[in-house]
């Protein structure tokens, strides 16, 4: 008999509490829980409180926070990646070139086509001097079509530079010449001249080398 009117008093308070005549019972509400979207919230909350300690210049707390939401497995990609440029440019104010690299590294694996990441990530790999795998990096994000013209000249200059420091003077060149054409800034096309040189003539039908590699 007793569980007979226990069975009725839950039965009628759920009833009840889904016509808002009651306030709902904890155990509902945990129920409920499961099923809002916490996680995607959870990352851009933790970005947002990195931020706030960015600008407050708590930077070892912001760097703590940024990571923690860029290594948030279940949440969205756009704020962990941000998350990941994020602690990147930090560690690297900081100092620590290598814990910046292997941040925007994580940038990159979590969305391939993110340009800034690509970008990022080369200009690190530059500062290594690793040209190769920066021409690999700068060559993505050139091709990216998510990009503007502007961006894809900003990253033919970037890609000029790696061509540049490996020793391929014409290809450099033609990256640069493509630059140019796409809208580059005066600024990063004046970078890429400092280390590509001034433009040689070419000698009139000679054959453009094959398309620079671009691995994604």
């Amino acid at each position: 008999m007793r569980r007979s009117n226990l069975t009725f008093a839950l039965g009628f308070a759920l009833a009840c509490s889904s016509f808002g005549l009651v306030a709902a019972t904890p155990a509902p509400a945990a129920a409920c829980a499961m099923y809002r979207p916490k996680v995607a919230q959870s990352t851009e909350r933790l970005v947002a409180q990195a931020a706030e300690a960015e600008r407050k210049g708590e930077l070892r707390t912001a760097i703590r926070l940024y990571e923690r939401a860029m290594n948030d497995d279940a949440g969205a990609t756009a704020p962990r990646v941000r998350a990941a440029l994020k602690a990147g440019e930090l560690q690297a104010k900081a100092g620590k070139g290598k814990e910046s690299l292997r941040r925007f590294e994580k940038a990159v694996a979590l969305d391939l086509t993110h340009y800034e990441a690509r970008m990022a990530y080369g200009r690190a790999l530059v500062r290594k001097g690793d040209f190769a795998m920066a021409q690999t990096q700068f060559g993505a994000a050139a091709a990216n079509v998510r990009a503007t013209e502007m961006e894809r000249g900003h990253a033919q200059a970037a890609l000029a530079i790696a061509l540049a420091k490996q020793g391929r003077a014409h290809e450099a060149r033609i990256a640069l010449d493509r630059a140019r054409a796409q809208g580059a800034l005066a600024e990063a096309l004046a970078e890429a001249e400092s280390v590509v040189g001034p433009a040689a003539p070419v000698a009139p039908g000679a054959a453009e080398p094959g398309a620079l590699a671009v691995q994604m």
